[in-house]
């Protein structure tokens, strides 16, 4: 195992705050760019909303991953998942860094690239997580059911609650 200061070490830290402010500031314009929101809603306030609840949801999956090591005492499986989880969140922050600042500073109608390549990159992350979390539970012998119900509940029902928040905007 490698050393993990995956929440203690200072710079680990600023790597997933900075994940979480970009990925925020994409939704926020996402959200103001496909008018998902009416226009008194647009503002800090939504902003807000948009960086708690994506904080919360990484909150909420940390603590559950935890829940998870404890309730089938894992001796490194899960503690290996987080680590490549938030690893590629950090990354993920520093590419979304250029498409956050086009995204608040350039007209909105100039904008119709920005968000279907966040998409992509964010699609391409998830699919990469899918499959490193494959490996590693085929090499710790993880039984499949309880594979499937990890990707269900914990990696694709948040990607599914939020494209039918895209959805319901544009019906």
């Amino acid at each position: 195992m490698r050393e993990e200061l995956l929440f203690s070490h200072r710079a680990s830290l600023v790597l997933f705050a900075h994940f979480v402010v970009m990925a925020s500031l994409i939704v926020y314009a996402a959200f103001n760019f496909y008018g998902v929101v009416d226009e008194e809603s647009i503002g800090i306030s939504l902003y807000l909303i948009v960086f708690f609840g994506l904080l919360l949801l990484y909150l909420l999956k940390f603590l559950f991953m935890g829940v998870l090591r404890w309730v089938y005492q894992d001796k490194g499986l899960l503690r290996e998942y987080r680590f490549e989880v938030f690893s590629v969140s950090k990354i993920l922050g520093i590419i979304y860094l250029p498409l956050a600042l086009i995204s608040v500073s350039v007209n909105v109608g100039k904008l119709e690239w920005v968000f279907p390549l966040a998409a992509l990159l964010f699609g391409v992350s998830f699919v990469f997580r899918a499959v490193q979390g494959l490996a590693m539970s085929f090499s710790y012998n993880v039984s499949r059911i309880y594979i499937i119900l990890y990707l269900c509940t914990l990696e694709i029902l948040p990607f599914v609650l939020f494209l039918s928040l895209f959805n319901k905007s544009f019906a």
